[in-house]
């Protein structure tokens, strides 16, 4: 999307598909990928960093049409995944057997 913000202020207009904006797209392109490919983008966690956080214990957020807390339903607890997380070799930590199973983080 390409907009001319001066004669278009409500970006209604999208000037991206023209031809005579390629020139502009494609800067906007390269500029786009060495923003997402900075070093400051990249975050990795450990196995065990990411376990501690989703066992770490949950609040409820914001709860809509919930005006006291003791109203609020019970948290349920968080399942262990440590046993569930396959190792690089795919292996199940517990067993050391293939796991062959998909871990859902919600």
């Amino acid at each position: 999307m390409l907009f001319d913000l001066q004669a278009d202020p409500n970006e209604l207009y999208d000037l991206g598909g023209r031809a005579e904006h390629a020139e502009t797209i494609a800067e906007m392109y390269i500029k786009l990928n060495t923003w997402a490919r900075r070093p400051s983008a990249r975050t990795t966690l450990s196995s065990g960093t990411f376990i501690n956080m989703r066992n770490a214990p949950r609040s409820l957020g914001v709860l809509i049409g919930i005006a006291d807390a003791r109203q609020a339903p019970a948290i349920p607890p968080r399942n262990t995944l440590a046993a569930k997380l396959p190792t690089k070799e795919g292996c199940s930590p517990a067993s050391g057997k293939p796991s062959g199973t998909a871990v859902a983080v919600t």
